[in-house]
């Protein structure tokens, strides 16, 4: 559903929208149920707060519209009568353009070049610690033969202006080069992160698969050997996302493209890593510096240290920006103080007004849990009013092949015009159609005689970050995506999107977002979650949260572990500013 661009625009949307939505969370209560059990601590927070926060959102939940949801609708979505009756072979896409669709991402992937560079706000100077980072590899570049191999961690937290100093370097090193042989190989672990500065994915550009290790061999191991003959420096962003497994995949696979320093760690290239360990914990990994064994080996070889210290993203010296800056700092550091609660809860439903809260709407929503993520999107689904189509995984005979960045398909997908979607695999990076790439979708076109539960031929859906040529000339961020083929299934890569997992959104920059954290605090759950927004009135927090939950983040073992780290860190990183200032 298009909400409009302006806030009055959405406000208006909203009467005719309150008619079919029936929120999801007009029952519940202000705990969140989840998965596995918590402890609880003493709270320090008043008790006359804890009621006054609990009456006013119980106020606020009787103005929703509708009646409570009848979870069987949800089951039934894409076959109901509205689906059902519906004539799946009517679109409005030309004969020609339909034929284009079908090949439209194949035929201009291996020629499309992008010019795109990294939107930062506003040009900025470098900060002292940036230009000592760009000094110092730019410097090797131009002596590298005389200097061993950099291993440097740049950390810094979220708006920090890494990806601004990553497209510096990279602008950098290829202007010096020859052309065609830029020493750098730009990498990010997820196709979100990887089109911010126009890297390529570690699994894809690295050939990592996803499940086990195996050495490159025959001509596979040539054409990688090849591809990585000019590289000299390996840059990863988001180190976060890097585990000890993953650590020690990437040192294996760089051994292996460089033969002559294959007893070398990393194949005798630089490494620069660059992130932030206070965001959310890896999945099915542990981190890097969580052992002196294996993976523990290669992270201590990093021993230049470079520390970021001025906040880009979340920028201004207003004193609500001053304190969201505060309150984003002391949520990274696990140190919750009251006055940081009692301001995120002045961004709570029960402290917005009605038509402050509809402008939230149309936004992201961020959970803790996909249970809690797909229950939103199926309300939000059928609230559009719209025929739904079932599409049902085709599965193929033959030998099973995947795209080590795709997720796991769905067996089942619903699809509606005006749904909100997002892309589950990397069909173009370069281009902004990456797993994770957000869109609407506006046609379902099927072959003639065809209809759900049967894949579509195309899905047109509007990317808001694509920017490669154009398929549909009156609307350029249009374009068809088709079917894919993992393993021996086919289905289309597309997921619903109104609401997100908080994991989801790491890497993301949003406009606006509704946040509901939970009721256990993984380590840089909250973190994250609020970071991902420029300010805090582009913040709504529902349902509102006890100070009792929001110190919880002190307690977790991983955040204890990761602050040790950080502070060891801090102690190289200081040491060696000192030595450079004299």
């Amino acid at each position: 559903m298009d909400f409009g661009s302006s806030d009055d625009e959405i406000k208006a949307q909203w009467e005719r929208f309150s008619n079919n939505y029936h929120p999801w969370h007009v029952r519940r209560t202000t705990s969140t149920t989840v998965e596995e059990s918590d402890t609880s601590t003493p709270s320090s927070e008043p008790e006359q707060i804890q009621q006054d926060f609990l009456t006013k959102w119980q106020a606020l939940s009787t103005l929703y519209p509708g009646l409570p949801i009848q979870l069987d609708e949800l089951d039934m979505l894409g076959q109901r009568e509205i689906t059902l009756s519906h004539d799946w072979g009517k679109h409005h896409i030309p004969t020609q353009q339909k034929v284009v669709a079908t090949t439209f991402i194949h035929s201009n992937r291996t020629t499309f070049q992008s010019h795109h560079v990294y939107n930062q706000q506003a040009p900025y100077a470098f900060s002292i610690q940036q230009q000592r980072e760009y000094d110092l590899v730019i410097t090797h570049l131009q002596h590298n033969t005389l200097k061993p191999p950099l291993k440097i961690i740049v950390q810094g937290t979220a708006g920090m202006g890494k990806s601004h100093l990553i497209t510096t370097i990279k602008s950098t090193m290829m202007r010096l080069a020859p052309p065609g042989q830029s020493p750098l190989l730009l990498l990010a672990p997820t196709g979100v992160i990887a089109f911010n500065i126009q890297a390529s994915t570690i699994h894809s550009a690295l050939r990592i698969p996803i499940k086990e290790m195996i050495p490159l061999q025959g001509q596979t191991l040539a054409n990688f050997q090849e591809s990585m003959y000019f590289i000299h420096y390996i840059l990863i962003d988001e180190m976060s996302f890097i585990g000890r497994r993953l650590i020690q995949c990437i040192d294996m696979r760089l051994r292996e493209a460089f033969p002559t320093h294959n007893q070398i760690p990393f194949g005798g290239r630089s490494i620069i890593l660059f992130g932030d360990m206070g965001q959310l914990p890896l999945v099915k990994d542990i981190p890097m510096y969580a052992s002196n064994s294996c993976g523990g080996t290669p992270w201590r070889t990093f021993t230049t240290i470079i520390t970021l210290d001025k906040i880009f993203r979340q920028i201004g010296e207003q004193p609500a920006q001053i304190a969201f800056r505060e309150l984003l700092s002391n949520l990274r550091n696990a140190t919750p103080t009251i006055e940081d609660w009692q301001l995120l809860m002045s961004r709570s439903s029960s402290s917005l007004t009605f038509a402050e809260q509809s402008i939230f709407l149309p936004s992201k929503h961020l959970f803790t849990t996909n249970e809690m993520v797909s229950f939103h999107n199926k309300q939000m689904l059928l609230s559009l009013a719209k025929p739904i189509a079932l599409s049902t995984t085709e599965q193929k005979k033959g030998l099973a092949c995947s795209n080590p960045d795709d997720e796991q398909l769905q067996s089942n997908i619903l699809l509606c015009i005006g749904q909100e979607v997002m892309l589950s695999t990397n069909l173009w990076v370069e281009a902004g159609l990456v797993n994770g790439a957000l869109g609407q979708v506006r046609e379902i076109v099927y072959n003639d005689g065809e209809h759900p539960p049967q894949l579509p031929l195309f899905v047109v859906v509007q990317f808001q970050n694509y920017i490669g040529p154009t398929w549909d000339h009156n609307n350029p961020r249009n374009i068809p995506i088709q079917p894919i083929s993992q393993g021996l299934q086919r289905q289309m890569p597309l997921k619903m999107a109104w609401a997100l997992t908080i994991h989801k959104s790491q890497g993301l920059t949003l406009q606006r977002a509704t946040i509901d954290i939970g009721n256990i605090d993984r380590q840089g759950m909250t973190f994250t979650a609020i970071s991902r927004v420029r300010d805090l009135t582009s913040l709504r927090i529902h349902p509102a949260f006890t100070f009792e939950r929001y110190a919880r983040m002190q307690q977790s073992p991983h955040v204890t572990r990761r602050k040790e780290e950080e502070a060891r860190l801090k102690i190289l990183s200081d040491a060696q500013s000192t030595v450079r200032s004299i």
